[in-house]
């Protein structure tokens, strides 16, 4: 058995069984009436995509696994819809068609929108639309339709669901600052996002600060303070407001980063997050994680939290290899898998020619009219010339079957996958 999720984190744990059968087992018991069963069918379909890449499976069965899913989610029990919801987020990590991408969006999101509320499960229902999001959504508009309401959850007062208010508030902004990251500033609404900063820095319940810090950094290396700012940069020149239709003010702009710069810096001072770092040196720098027997540098905080994000959803072990064999990933994260070297090498010419040279004795034609005086040549010279040129121990016949020996012995070695060394 495998737990999923981080004990730290916001997200519930998923233990997740042990699987014995094919994945196309498990997809059929999908359409059986038995709760329990499809649950289990989930469960072990997330063990799976967890465990092991699935993307020719995906491509084939595509529609299948998509709308078995969804159909979970609408009419399945809390366990079964929050199980749907993570493997749904998988599915979308898979998906390398953008047709196929922009169906997932299309049919997901509202989806899962509706299921935020209603689910005990809520936390991975979430996650999965964050994760769906970021890695189905076309454009930066379809991004921010979700930021937004993702940031309308933020602001309610009342939460319906049984996590704690905290909990589901750190899981938002998480989610929320996750999406952000996917996005260049200069993209960004500059009306949604007005006094962000000022609600990020107005919260002082200890376990909100360090996602609010996240968030703030996030910002901050973003470059593009007034269309998060609202109260803090606005308010110092109206001619901010229209900076949608003309370049911001670079000094201005200077400021009001430093005003941010400030706010994450003052309270960093008790936080162990990632973010509090990132102030104290104030340029990000790179950060290294290990992959395997590789390094994966991470040269921007948003990178970072796009790392906590993902490993939190996938697992160590999910997490692992998807970034060894997952092109999205090594896409999102600029990672290239170095081919291990076979160890002993034998380098083989594309083409090679052996040249047997003898003298001619007299009386033997040359190569180019043998065959026309050979009628015409005594016995003796032509016993010289079946000799040099047609007897089966002849020089020439024995230099041809080393070469043809060779070829093959080296032709063996390349199936069996390797080279075997002279020594």
């Amino acid at each position: 058995m495998e737990k999923r999720g981080d004990a730290d984190s916001c997200d519930s744990t998923v233990t997740l069984p042990s699987v014995s059968m094919p994945i196309s087992h498990y997809v059929d018991e999908l359409f059986k009436k038995g709760a329990s069963k499809r649950e289990d069918a989930l469960a072990s379909i997330i063990r799976i995509f967890s465990s092991k890449m699935q993307t020719e499976f995906v491509e084939k069965n595509f529609a299948t696994l998509l709308y078995r899913f969804l159909n979970s989610i609408k009419k399945g029990s809390s366990r079964e819809r929050g199980l749907a919801s993570n493997a749904l987020g998988l599915l979308a990590m898979t998906i390398h068609s953008r047709d196929k991408a922009q169906e997932t969006y299309n049919e997901s999101t509202p989806l899962l929108t509706k299921a935020l509320n209603s689910s005990s499960n809520h936390l991975m229902v979430l996650d999965s639309l964050a994760v769906v999001t970021f890695f189905c959504a076309e454009n930066s508009d379809e991004v921010e339709k979700i930021m937004q309401i993702i940031w309308g959850n933020i602001h309610q007062e009342s939460d319906s669901t049984g996590t704690t208010k905290v909990d589901w508030k750190i899981g938002l902004i998480s989610a929320w600052s996750f999406l952000l990251s996917s996005l260049d500033g200069w993209r960004l609404s500059c009306k949604y996002w007005k006094g962000a900063v000022s609600y990020f820095s107005s919260l002082e319940d200890e376990l909100l600060r360090d996602v609010a810090l996240e968030a703030l950094t996030l910002i901050h290396e973003m470059g593009s303070p007034s269309k998060f700012s609202g109260d803090l940069a606005i308010s110092k020149s109206r001619a901010v407001e229209d900076s949608c239709l003309s370049p911001e003010s670079s000094s201005l702009k200077e400021e009001s980063n430093e005003e941010i710069h400030k706010l994450v810096t003052s309270g960093v001072s008790d936080s162990k997050s990632d973010a509090s770092k990132y102030a104290q040196v104030k340029d990000f720098g790179e950060k290294s994680v290990r992959i395997g027997k590789q390094t994966l540098i991470l040269s921007t905080f948003a990178q970072v939290l796009q790392l906590k994000f993902i490993k939190k959803f996938l697992g160590r072990e999910g997490f692992g290899l998807h970034v060894r064999e997952n092109e999205l990933f090594q896409d999102v994260f600029e990672f290239m898998i170095k081919k291990q070297d076979s160890g002993c090498k034998l380098y083989v010419s594309e083409q090679e020619k052996l040249v047997k040279c003898y003298l001619r004795p007299r009386g033997i034609p040359s190569d180019s009219s043998r065959d026309d005086m050979l009628p015409f040549i005594n016995r003796k010279d032509k016993a010289i010339h079946q000799r040099l040129h047609k007897s089966s121990n002849s020089p020439l016949s024995k230099t041809r079957t080393q070469l043809m020996n060779k070829k093959r012995m080296q032709s063996q070695e390349r199936n069996v996958g390797h080279f075997i060394s002279g020594d």
